[in-house]
């Protein structure tokens, strides 16, 4: 029994370390721009924002309701002896006759109780309503201001892709910088034991630099768990619920040519439409409020059936039309409230309009800048790797000829490992300080290429 345990276990481990290989052999390699994409069709925040994009689109459906025809039926029942109601019921029903008038006046001021079952069909349309086709053209502002604002929100979405994404290059490029400082570790290592066992070096110098190896594979094992890290947050933006691999290589290619250009392309940034739009419907909000008190004109019509013993019965028929006009004179300062708070709306959106301008323009020229540096910074750091390469070779080929400790040899790798990074980072850098800039201008989306 216990050996037919083992052997299931055996086969299940199997499987299992099967399973990951195999998922490990398919997992998702994306570009850029296919992340981007993808990120922009399964991302479940910017779903979620299409959607409530979609219930704003009803709200001008339900605006332009109030302008169409209104139908419905009213069922009502009704018992009564009072004398007026009772004579108009009979006339209703068709009852009234000659014996009703025997016993006059006693009978019509003691009538007997009377029941009604009143089947209605009523129709109303609306003739003339102002605040009715300022409510709809407010709601289609604020549809659009929405549909401007999502637009922008895909614009963000794409600029966080593009971070993480460049996030998970540069921790890629951090893995193989640590995997040459082991290399590199390694190799002084041997220099080192060379040397003692030779009788020309130190065993200080081995310590030293077995002590160099171990503090570099160190470095290479948190290398490797930042770039794990960084391929699971990239998946999470995608939608997806495990990591993803990067396809490098053409990412320089989605960068345009003439960077300046786009300085003054913010005028057009999707939230700036939206802000636009809102300060629209803030107007017409105004609007809205003068004409509470406009007059409304309506069509009226209904068609009712009458019974005396059960409901949607037919004993008798009778219907009626005519033309409704309703105009308000005065409803307690209501009127005044809603204009001063639509009117105070308006000017809050003005000054925020102001402020917003002032910030993008802001945010756009900050960014440009910072592309520059970011620009300059690369070459500084090839340069810094040149020079510290360089530096690594002198100093061993000065350790070989016992002119120089070892403590020298190892600063010197160090120096150059860091150099390794700071290059990687900065090249990482400039790649997001470009597309921080694509995006501050608004036209990110439009330079990937993604509709």
């Amino acid at each position: 029994m216990k050996k037919i345990t083992l052997l299931f276990l055996f086969i299940v481990l199997l499987n299992f370390n099967s399973l990951q290989t195999a998922n490990a052999e398919t997992a998702l390699s994306l570009t850029l721009k296919k992340a981007v994409q993808l990120a922009l069709e399964n991302n479940p925040g910017i779903k979620g924002i299409k959607s409530s994009l979609a219930a704003n689109r009803e709200k001008i459906k339900i605006a332009e309701s109030f302008l169409l025809p209104r139908v419905f039926v009213q069922e009502n029942a009704v018992g009564t002896n009072d004398p007026a109601y009772v004579f108009s019921l009979k006339l209703e029903q068709r009852k009234f006759s000659l014996s009703d008038l025997l016993g006059a006046p006693g009978t019509f001021n003691n009538p007997n109780a009377i029941s009604d079952f009143k089947t209605s069909l009523f129709f109303e349309e609306p003739i003339f309503s102002p605040a009715v086709k300022t409510g709809i053209k407010a709601a289609e502002l604020r549809y659009k201001a929405e549909r401007e604002n999502f637009y922008h929100q895909r614009q963000e979405l794409a600029f966080q892709v593009v971070q993480t994404w460049l996030m998970v290059k540069t921790a890629r490029e951090d893995v193989g910088v640590a995997e040459k400082g082991v290399h590199d570790a390694k190799q002084h290592f041997k220099l080192a034991e060379k040397l003692y066992k030779a009788g020309i070096g130190l065993y200080s110098d081995t310590l030293r630099a077995f002590t160099a190896v171990k503090r570099s594979e160190q470095n290479s094992v948190q290398a490797s768990t930042r770039y794990q890290v960084a391929k699971l947050f990239l998946g999470y933006l995608l939608g997806l619920n495990h990591p993803v691999n990067i396809l490098a290589g053409k990412t320089e290619k989605i960068i345009p040519d003439h960077l300046q250009i786009y300085t003054a392309q913010w005028v057009k940034r999707d939230d700036l439409k939206s802000l636009f739009l809102s300060l629209s419907a803030a107007k017409a909000g105004i609007h809205l409020a003068e004409e509470r008190f406009s007059p409304t004109v309506r069509f009226e019509g209904s068609y009712n059936l009458h019974n005396d013993s059960y409901p949607f019965g037919i004993q008798a028929d009778d219907w009626e039309a005519g033309i409704v006009a309703n105009l308000n004179l005065f409803e307690g300062g209501n009127r005044k409230d809603q204009l001063r708070i639509a009117q105070d709306k308006q000017k809050e959106m003005q000054d925020q309009l102001i402020q917003f301008k002032n910030a993008i323009q802001l945010q756009v020229q900050k960014a440009y800048l910072r592309v520059i540096e970011a620009k300059k910074n690369i070459e500084f750091a090839k340069a810094a790797v040149k020079s510290a390469k360089e530096g690594v070779k002198l100093v061993q080929l000065r350790y070989q000829n016992s002119l120089s400790p070892f403590l020298d040899l190892l600063d010197a790798q160090l120096s150059l490992n860091h150099s390794r990074v700071r290059l990687a980072a900065a090249e990482n850098q400039y790649l997001t300080a470009v597309f921080r800039f694509l995006y501050q201008s608004g036209v990110l989306l439009k330079t990937m290429k993604i509709k």
